[in-house]
């Protein structure tokens, strides 16, 4: 694969950002269901088990999307691709928003995850074929941002939205967005400037890759750390956090989605600012391991002590945000552990792993919830008490622990060196 330039074009910045709308657009409607979670509960009549289980649905489809996405840009194109797979995002939500029951709710966030599967990698075939290779960590950093962004419209901005028309208008209105969308991908996103070359390169066979990649100790090891740095993000700020705040810490739902906005803000800063640290002292391990400590007494403070302080509050989820940037650095251990052709598999299947958090911890916290509940019913919803959550969030804390051991004594210093051939 070539870039044959080094210039940085309008055109170039513009055609990525427009694809990398969609990845901010798919983590809006991925944090969605924790603003709605009361509401979805009463409008729904489930418990807890089933709502987990239903925002769970966007991963199971989002987690198979992984692979097969990157081999479906390579053969048709981005501008193609994203059109369709934005479409389908676009329908499912529509779907989601004419929802009267669970079952359906669930298809809904099936279809949604299916095509907001493709919106990390349409990113990045994007960047990687329009901008300098230079800019390229830069570029990659600004689509993480972007996402970040996304998450931060899906906390606050709905739950007023909510509150001022009620959860199906506001989904109606992601609708809208979503058609808005599709219509300018399809409009200016091109695969590709026009000199730019697909040259061939040294391509092993995909069942020669997955033995490579899938036969790495290294592999496994970096999967573990990053299922378990990223468990807060779906877990908690895309769907528990909130109804653990208003319980915890008696904060309003506006209040709670506030706060869960720092957390997203820790990420967004965290992500670029990790990487530049370990690019600059030539180290991989300590950054993680210092971002699985801060996370793991970040999260038992805010999970054991109730009724903080709204400021220290705001201040330890943003720490705990901080954290979670751990699973972008896990990239570039990434490319330094495989060979260049194998990299795009062993970065498939890391993410993978790391969005298959949603599918498990959402409905599990739900069951764990279920399984504890008292009988208390407020306005026919399901109410769970702040020892009940505290007793389910501490999955939270246990995988955090098992990332400290596993970047402490298990994965490899690499000193930021490529695997050479």
């Amino acid at each position: 694969m070539n870039i044959p330039t080094t210039k940085l074009t309008k055109t170039a910045v513009f055609i990525v950002l427009i694809g990398s709308l969609f990845y901010a657009y798919e983590f809006f409607l991925q944090v969605a269901p924790g603003v709605m979670a009361d509401a979805l509960m009463h409008a729904f009549n489930v418990n807890a088990t089933i709502l987990g289980t239903i925002s769970g649905f966007f991963y199971y489809s989002y987690t198979i999307m992984q692979m097969p996405g990157g081999f479906l840009l390579d053969r048709y194109g981005a501008r193609i691709v994203l059109t369709i797979v934005i479409a389908i995002c676009t329908l499912g939500t529509l779907l989601f928003s004419l929802s009267t029951n669970a079952f359906t709710a669930s298809i809904a966030r099936l279809i949604i995850g299916a095509g907001s599967g493709f919106a990390f990698v349409g990113a990045l075939y994007l960047i990687i074929r329009w901008i300098p290779i230079r800019y390229l960590a830069l570029f990659i950093g600004l689509a993480q941002l972007l996402a970040s962004i996304g998450a931060i419209g899906g906390e606050a901005p709905l739950e007023i939205m909510i509150e001022h028309g009620g959860w199906q208008q506001a989904m109606f209105v992601l609708f809208v967005t979503g058609v808005v969308l599709t219509i300018l991908v399809a409009l200016f996103v091109r695969d590709r400037p026009k000199h730019y070359e697909e040259r061939a390169q040294h391509r092993p066979k995909i069942a020669t890759t997955l033995r490579a990649v899938l036969g790495s100790t290294q592999t496994w090891y970096i999967a573990v750390y990053s299922f378990a740095i990223w468990a807060p993000m779906t877990a908690f700020a895309a769907l528990w956090g909130i109804p653990f705040l208003t319980q915890a810490d008696q904060l309003t739902p506006l209040a709670a989605a506030n706060a869960m906005i720092f957390i997203w803000l820790g990420v967004a800063i965290g992500s670029p600012f990790i990487g530049w640290i370990s690019d600059y002292f030539e180290r991989r391990c300590w950054p993680l391991i210092v971002a699985a400590i801060i996370g793991l007494l970040s999260a038992m403070i805010v999970i054991y002590k109730p009724n903080l302080n709204y400021d220290i509050l705001l201040l330890l989820l943003f720490i705990l945000g901080l954290s979670a940037s751990g699973q972008s650095l896990v990239f570039a251990v990434i490319k330094d552990n495989n060979y260049v052709y194998h990299s795009g598999a062993a970065n498939g299947f890391n993410n993978m792993v790391i969005v298959s958090t949603g599918a498990i911890f959402q409905p599990l916290i739900g069951k764990i919830l279920d399984l504890t509940w008292s009988g208390a019913l407020h306005n026919g919803v399901r109410l769970y008490s702040v020892h009940q959550y505290q007793l389910a969030l501490t999955l939270l804390p246990l995988v955090l622990f098992v990332a400290i051991v596993v970047s402490m004594f298990f994965i490899r210093e690499t000193n930021c060196v490529p695997k050479q051939l």
